[in-house]
C-alpha cells in the first residue's frame, strides 16, 4: 500500500532520491513514533545502495537490501574467498517462469555470504557490520561463457589477420601494429584480458624483422 510519494522532475537521478524522501517521510509522519527505525528494512534496485545512501541507512539504524553491480574489487574478494576455501552454497529458490519446467532444465543458483566491516568516515569509531551476499546463475553464467567465447574468437581471428600485414603497408613499427591490435581486435571487448601480445624484432632479418605474438592465459579463462 502506498504511504509516501513525491513528484520529481523527470532528470533527476534516481540515487540521489532516497534519502532526502525518507527524511521527509519520516519528518512528516513521525515513523518512528510508532514503528522504530532499527525494524525498518529498505529494499531498492541497484541504484538504492550507493556508497553515501549506505552511510545514511547506517546512521540512521536501518536495515536495507539492493542489488550492487559487481565491481572489480568485489571480483577480487570473491577470488580471495574461493581461494580460502570458501564454497558456494544452492539456493532454495526456483524462479516463477521455472517452476513448470523439470527441475534439470531450471537455473540453479547458488549463494556465497561474508561479512565487511564498514567505518563512517566522518567518525572513525564507528563501525557497522554490512553482509554481502554473492550470487551465481547459472543460465547468466552459461550466457556469459557464450559471449566470452564468441569474443575470444573474434579477438583470435582479428589478431591472425594483422600477423598476416606485418611488415606490411603501415604496419613496419612496433607502436602502429599495436594501436592496430587495440582498435581493431580489442576493441572494448571484456575478453581482451585474457590476451598478451608482443611485437618482437628481429634485425636480422632485413625484409621481416618484426613479428607478432599473442598468447591466451586459459587458466584465468
Amino acid at each position: 500500500m502506498p504511504v509516501w510519494f513525491d513528484a520529481l522532475d523527470g532528470g533527476t537521478g534516481d540515487s540521489t532520491t532516497y534519502a532526502p524522501q525518507f527524511a521527509a517521510f519520516c519528518e512528516h509522519a513521525r515513523l518512528a513514533n510508532f514503528l522504530p527505525l532499527e525494524e525498518v528494512i529498505l529494499i531498492g534496485d541497484r541504484k538504492m545502495p550507493t556508497e553515501e545512501n549506505q552511510l545514511t541507512w547506517l546512521r540512521l539504524g536501518l536495515g536495507y537490501i539492493g542489488p550492487m553491480t559487481m565491481q572489480e574489487h568485489h571480483c577480487q574478494t570473491l577470488q580471495e574467498l574461493l581461494a580460502a576455501g570458501r564454497t558456494w552454497e544452492e539456493l532454495p529458490y526456483v524462479a516463477q517462469q521455472d517452476a513448470d519446467k523439470d527441475p534439470k532444465e531450471r537455473t540453479a543458483y547458488r549463494g556465497l555470504g561474508h561479512t565487511i566491516e564498514v567505518t563512517d568516515p566522518e567518525d572513525p569509531g564507528c563501525n557497522w557490520s554490512v553482509r554481502h551476499l554473492y550470487i551465481h546463475s547459472s543460465t547468466l553464467a552459461k550466457r556469459e561463457a557464450t559471449r566470452r567465447q564468441n569474443e575470444m574468437q573474434a579477438i583470435e581471428a582479428e589478431l591472425q589477420r594483422i600477423q598476416g600485414l606485418v611488415n606490411k603497408y603501415d604496419y613496419k613499427r612496433p607502436e602502429i601494429i599495436v594501436q592496430r591490435v587495440q582498435k581493431k581486435a580489442f576493441k572494448r571487448r571484456r575478453a581482451q584480458q585474457y590476451f598478451t601480445i608482443e611485437v618482437v624484432k628481429h634485425p636480422e632479418r632485413l625484409e621481416a624483422p618484426l613479428e607478432l605474438h599473442y598468447h591466451i592465459d586459459h587458466e584465468q579463462v
